[in-house]
């Protein structure tokens, strides 16, 4: 798992979560998904208000239900990702010029 984190590889950190849960979709959805979609609306509401932190776990980054891809669905862009060694965060998530909220 270290490996992974030195790599940054967010896909592949995601895919050893699936490995990890021995496939079980139930608790990937569980725990990574349904999550991951509660967190959006929040991350919208806190940003607008203030400029804002946001730390999650390394997994919850990759897969199409990752932050990342949620926050690029909901309009975000992002110049800069690092997921460093024992700690991910998603840095400088702007509202794209398309958003519409």
């Amino acid at each position: 798992m270290a490996q992974l984190y030195v790599s940054e590889d967010i896909e592949a950190i995601y895919g050893y979560m699936d490995e990890y849960m021995k496939g079980d979709i139930v608790m990937m959805e569980k725990f990574l998904d349904e999550r991951n979609n509660n967190w959006i609306p929040e991350i919208a509401k806190f940003s607008k208000e203030a400029s804002t932190f946001y730390g999650v776990g390394a997994a919850h980054l990759g897969g199409d239900q990752g932050v990342v891809n949620l926050l690029r669905k909901a309009g975000y862009t992002s110049p800069d990702l690092t997921v460093p060694i024992a700690i991910a965060t998603v840095r400088s998530f702007y509202f794209s010029p398309s958003h519409s909220a």
